[in-house]
């Protein structure tokens, strides 16, 4: 019976140098916990009085404890400071490991050197926001899109002693017409960078300052009315919806002042307007230039039965005269010039300027009727041809909307006072005037009909106000604008031929906004304490970074980053229970329960630490102690075995 016994504490003692063993053994492996034997004795039935039968063993048990933080200075390697394990997927089968050792593959993927996939929360493509969805994390090493500047943050000190500038008008190379200015780089949508300077200017008015703008070192930019950082853009807006009638349409009158105007370079374009029904269907028409919009509108008309689509010429024109005596020339589908006598007597000369013009309808085709306002007349072509003034006396006439031709999409105009009615518009891609860095005429949605030209908005001011302390205050602003007006094209790109070349796509006019709030006027020199801007150029990732909650960003060389995904952690209501498989990974068994997957610091889960591995748990210094205790044990216990022998010996050699 001794025997036996003495052959179970062997037994145990052996067990006990091999769990021993495989500590040492893993001492220096990332994330490996040291496992512990544990017996528990032997009986035989229920005496009191028996020796017992030896030694089994009970478990051997799995010491979680945490283990070291040690540095390495790489990205992707990563420690759990506290409980839980990181979430890894091999062939879709879930796994569970402390070793965080990861790098990325060649498709992005974040795995192990096993190619083991580390899970996280995924990042939704529209709004970059983190998602619910636990899938493998993926790096996008695409490169990052520009971004256009929306808005400047500007925080500057005014020098409240600064005098007012002798020179009244404002020229960015001449720094005797301002007072201080600051600069700063914006981007457009293609990423280009802009340069953008502020100019600030001392007025005559107490507390107020005036604000301009130019871009690239001196191309002025059309600035708005600002008071505590809101300011007003002038725009000019544009309709989205299409009609299915074609018309020349005569934009209303702006009563914003400003100077600006805009030509068009090529105002005489032939070509072929592709006119689209409401039912898809599509015929070509070619229009020559100088064509009348009665021409157009007949060629459009003659395709009605197959496009759906009908037109009409709008051949009015408000005739306006700001003087009294003298004559003016006025031309109709002929050649020949009638000439107008403008009567001398104004509260009359309406009804007789109307019954001069009426008089020559049959040589012009143009008849007259005074206005809805009795300060004008309405002229009106029944031929559709353009209607033409000269002023051959002294004295000012105004004549609004007078480019009736649909082929003439040009000549200037002021924009502070009526668009001439002076295209065709048809159902398909839009031609928009906006006003916005510059006043240019652009193609938006359909290839552009002709090569436009365009031009800068002439300066306008806006102005800061300040208190008694130099701190700005609210002020009543305007918004300069134009009700909509839309002037729609399409033409086929094959049949029309560029007469100075092809135009290239450019970037988005570059819309700002400047917040001022943070400007203040004090006593003391100019100082600019807040200059920042929301665009950027375009980027390529240099690197990543993860933080303690484990979002992974990635870094770009445009200065931004952009979030990417998020580690997630995993505990059990007993890790105790969970099975080791190898390569310092556990699997979930019913012992552990099911996997509780969080966020990093959520719940019960730990921190992450970036840039650092967990060491083993292992104290070499302990388990060398146990192994002394383990070989005693297994000293002692062949010593019983022998002395066992020994007592057999004994008896055998009774005679």
């Amino acid at each position: 019976m001794s025997m036996n016994i003495a052959l179970s504490g062997l037994r145990a003692a052996t067990t006990d140098l091999g769990v021993v063993s495989n500590n040492i053994a893993n001492a220096n492996t990332t994330g490996f916990k040291l496992s512990r034997a544990e017996f528990g004795d032997m009986v035989a039935g229920n005496s009191a009085n028996s020796p017992g039968m030896g030694v089994q063993l009970e478990d051997i048990s799995q010491q979680f404890k945490q283990g070291s933080v040690n540095s390495t200075g790489k990205t992707l390697d990563l420690a759990i400071s506290g409980e839980g394990f990181f979430s890894i997927k091999q062939d879709g089968a879930a796994l569970y490991t402390r070793a965080g050792s990861f790098d990325t593959d060649k498709d992005g993927y974040v795995v192990n050197s096993l190619g083991q996939n580390l899970q996280g929360y995924g990042v939704d493509a529209t709004t970059g926001n983190l998602t619910s969805i636990v899938g493998n994390l993926l790096v996008d090493k695409a490169d990052m899109e520009p971004t256009a500047t929306t808005e400047i943050k500007t925080g500057v000190n005014l020098d409240a002693n600064a005098i007012v500038p002798t020179i009244a008008t404002f020229d960015p190379s001449d720094p005797s017409s301002f007072n201080s200015t600051t600069s700063l780089t914006v981007y457009d949508s293609l990423g280009n960078a802009n340069r953008f300077d502020l100019y600030f200017i001392k007025t005559s008015t107490p507390l107020t300052w005036a604000v301009k703008a130019t871009r690239n070192g001196g191309e002025p930019i059309t600035p708005a009315s600002a008071s505590t950082g809101t300011p007003q853009t002038p725009t000019i807006y544009t309709s989205t919806v299409a009609s299915s009638t074609i018309g020349i349409y005569r934009a209303p009158t702006d009563t914003a002042s400003s100077a600006a105007t805009a030509t068009a370079l090529n105002s005489t374009t032939a070509g072929t307007l592709d006119i689209t029904g409401p039912a898809g269907t599509a015929t070509g028409i070619l229009v020559a230039v100088n064509d009348t919009a009665k021409s157009i509108a007949a060629l459009v008309n003659a395709q009605q039965a197959t496009t759906g689509v009908s037109a009409k010429a709008i051949t009015q024109a408000d005739l306006k005269i700001t003087t009294t005596g003298g004559t003016f020339d006025l031309f109709g589908k002929n050649t020949t010039a009638q000439t107008i006598a403008i009567p001398t007597n104004s509260a009359a000369g309406l009804a007789a300027l109307a019954l001069a013009i009426n008089n020559t309808t049959s040589t012009t085709g143009i008849t007259a009727k005074i206005n809805s306002n009795s300060n004008g007349l309405l002229l009106e072509s029944a031929t559709g041809d353009d209607i033409k003034i000269n002023n051959v006396a002294t004295g000012a006439l105004s004549l609004q909307g007078v480019d009736q031709a649909g082929g003439l999409i040009g000549a200037a105009f002021p924009i502070d006072d009526t668009l001439p009615a002076n295209a065709v518009s048809t159902v398909g891609g839009r031609l928009i005037y906006e006003s916005t860095s510059s006043f240019t005429v652009t193609a938006g949605g359909g290839p552009p009909v002709t090569n436009l030209g365009s031009v800068t908005a002439s300066l306008d001011e806006g102005s800061l106000q300040f208190d008694s302390k130099g701190l700005p205050v609210d002020s009543d602003t305007t918004t300069v604008g134009m009700q909509p007006i839309q002037l729609l094209f399409t033409v086929p790109a094959a049949d029309l031929r560029a007469t100075t070349g092809d135009i290239a796509n450019g970037a988005d006019p570059l819309l700002l906004t400047v917040d001022f709030s943070s400007t203040t006027q004090f006593g003391g020199a100019f100082s600019s304490n807040i200059l920042t801007q929301d665009g950027y150029a375009k980027g390529r990732l240099t690197g990543m970074a993860v933080d303690k909650n484990g979002e992974l960003s990635g870094q770009y060389n445009n200065g931004q980053s952009k979030l990417m995904g998020q580690v997630v952690l995993a505990n059990f209501a007993s890790v105790q229970g969970l099975q080791p498989v190898g390569d310092t990974n556990w699997a979930e068994t019913s012992a552990s329960g099911p996997a509780l997957v969080g966020s990093p610091q959520t719940g019960t889960l730990g921190k992450l630490v970036p840039g650092a591995l967990e060491a083993s748990n292992v104290d070499l210094t302990e388990q060398l102690v146990n192994m002394i205790s383990a070989q005693r044990n297994f000293q002692a216990n062949s010593q019983v075995i022998s002395t066992n022998s020994t007592l057999y010996q004994s008896i055998l050699n009774i005679r």
